[in-house]
């Protein structure tokens, strides 16, 4: 995706490769309608280019302050209450003069900031809490060198391809890359809510916030809380609308949707909203697509909805891996590449997509001890995913456990609530939305602006002190909308979602079967290395030769029955018991291998 790509020298003193960085740029430059500015001095002792849609500080140089002699570039905003007359670029910088370092825990927004501060030799390097803009970054003996992808680094004579084993456990049992975690050995990401320091030959990388979910704070009510977010999520919709912007909702049949869709109608009474929707289906009863439709009806909104086909993933797979370099699983989601989005913005004029994404409650699922821990977030221990004791080749199988039982206990210990609900809810947010969510919207953001009001600062801030137990089963999210928005409960919440089927559909589609095969057993490349190619072979072929969804019958009950929650305990329980070595839909191992083989393929082997 877009985003900040440059090499600094390390000693502040040895020029750079300006070519070099000019051969990094353009591995991000996926779109010829981009804009670009760049930052070289005359020492040339740092070179720094900003790709970017055009829609976020669109300014065509950056901002310098000859007195302090502080050069400020900026991707994305913020959204504090800035003195008038005041730029946003001065503003960062007077808290910069009066805080230093400490600068960017004033700071609320989606950003990834770069402060050259020229009389002390110091780079700073800042994002937001939530790291809703990437950076990865390598050094070698001379340079650090940083982009928004990965890819950029193949570029760099000096970088060497060395696989993290840690990182391929960690994909296989969760679909993405827990614990900023990189494929590359010599590659690191900048975690949420931190800050790099490059500066005398030295680096250092502080942490400057993390999520707190407060336990001993009196309760003042539902209604108080509710009240109080209502306020918040009212200026926050406000701050990221604008003053003339063109933006759509992104609708779901859900409740955080919705909430966004009546702040926006609130704050634009008289204009029409643009919504939109995808899926296989725009007219299933109780599907996301139907209650989105019916939702824009209510609202008078101008609805878009995008039909998925997925028979196009044949065609859109490699690219898809190859744009998202590869941090998720969800390469299911996007059949028809981004087309879509492209079409949004060709088709509505809209510059910005607002999503909500369980901000309120998080997961909202029940959970009844530490086991659920980790499911809650769609990790899955590596050793209890009972189809990668043969698939997995033996040489490999248990370095690979071994690695994801130590990331696993790391992610665990990384939460100091003492509350199952809470340390649940902190994961989502460290882990969950770090990890996958903000890589799914790095991909939709190639082609357009993509921004969640929900994850705000000052709604974290307060979501932090609201007691667990109104946040169970998305009860506090109901109660704000039920609250601010009354006559958008008129229409219940989806039952269903209008995503691909991809078991039926890879049964019963043998071109799907061919292609799968093809890429899996017929192409060699260095992911074989860790797959028994003959227990592959076997089970592909059970899996395609088995009805659809006959094997999860007991996975799909428990999952059922966590629905109900409470009221089923002793039943979920007993279940429990029988789930275990969990058994993923064959489906989901098959989408996690072929984005592996495919991103070696790319990034490796090529």
């Amino acid at each position: 995706m877009p985003g900040l790509v440059g090499i600094v020298s390390l000693d502040w003193t040895d020029k750079v490769d300006i070519g070099l960085q000019r051969m990094m740029s353009m591995t991000v430059f996926h779109r010829s309608w981009y804009k670009q500015m760049d930052v070289i001095p005359d020492e040339q002792n740092f070179a720094i280019s900003r790709i970017h849609h055009g829609v976020f500080n669109n300014l065509k140089r950056p901002e310098y302050d000859p007195d302090s002699k502080l050069l400020l570039i900026v991707d994305g905003e913020i959204y504090n209450d800035i003195p008038e007359g005041m730029s946003q670029s001065q503003y960062v910088l007077r808290l910069y003069l009066e805080k230093g370092e400490k600068f960017s825990v004033e700071l609320n927004g989606s950003f990834l900031m770069i402060i050259v501060d020229f009389k002390r030799k110091k780079i700073i390097f800042s994002n937001d809490r939530t790291g809703s803009r990437p950076f990865y970054w390598f050094c070698d003996k001379r340079c650090f060198y940083f982009s928004p992808e990965t890819k950029a680094f193949l570029k760099i004579p000096t970088f060497n391809k060395s696989i993290n084993d840690v990182a391929i456990s960690s994909f296989l049992s969760a679909g993405y890359l827990v614990n900023s975690l990189t494929y590359f050995k010599d590659v690191n990401v900048l975690d949420n809510g931190s800050l790099i320091s490059l500066g005398n030959g030295s680096l250092k990388i502080r942490k400057y916030w993390d999520y707190v979910l407060y336990e001993n704070t009196s309760d003042k009510g539902m209604d108080s809380y509710v009240y109080e977010a209502g306020e918040l999520i009212l200026r926050a919709v406000k701050k990221r609308l604008g003053k003339a912007r063109e933006v759509g909702v992104l609708l779901s049949g859900g409740i955080d949707s919705r909430i966004i869709m009546g702040a926006y109608k609130d704050i634009r009474p008289e204009g029409c909203a643009k919504t939109i929707t995808w899926g296989v289906k725009e007219d299933t009863p109780g599907s996301d697509c139907k209650i989105a439709k019916e939702i824009s009806e209510l609202t008078n909104s101008e609805h878009y909805f995008y039909l998925l086909s997925p028979e196009n993933i044949l065609d859109n797979l490699e690219k898809i891996v190859f744009l998202s370099e590869g941090l998720t699983d969800a390469i299911g989601n996007y059949p028809d590449g981004l087309d879509i989005f492209k079409k949004i913005g060709e088709d509505s004029g809209v510059e910005i997509i607002l999503r909500g994404d369980q901000c309120f409650g998080c997961g909202g699922d029940f959970v009844f001890n530490e086991d659920d821990i980790l499911p809650s977030a769609g990790i899955y221990p590596f050793s209890q995913i009972s189809q990668y004791r043969s698939i997995i080749d033996a040489s490999y199988y248990e370095t690979l456990n071994q690695h994801n039982l130590s990331t696993l206990q790391e992610l665990l210990e990384k939460c100091s609530s003492l509350h199952i609900h809470n340390k649940k809810d902190y994961l989502h947010l460290d882990t969950r939305l770090f990890s996958y969510l903000n890589p799914l919207t790095y991909l939709k953001q190639i082609e357009i602006e993509v921004i969640n009001p929900l994850i705000d600062n000052d709604i974290l801030d307060m979501l932090a002190k609201v007691p667990y137990s109104y946040k169970v089963n998305k009860k506090f999210s109901y109660r704000i909308l039920e609250t601010m928005f009354p006559y958008l409960t008129s229409i219940p919440i989806a039952i269903n979602d209008n995503d691909v089927n991809w078991e039926k559909f890879f049964k019963r589609n043998k071109k799907m079967e061919d292609f799968i095969k093809s890429v899996l057993i017929g192409k060699e490349n260095s992911f074989d290395q860790y797959i028994n190619k003959k227990e592959l072979l076997i089970f592909l072929n059970k899996f395609f030769s088995k009805s659809a969804s006959d094997e999860y019958l007991v996975w799909n009950l428990f999952y059922n029955l966590k629905k109900r929650a409470k009221k089923l305990k002793p039943l979920v329980s007993m279940v429990r018991k029988f789930r275990k070595p969990w058994t993923l839909n064959s489906e989901i191992i098959v989408f996690r291998l072929l984005t592996l083989k495919v991103w070696f393929d790319k990034f490796v082997d090529n």
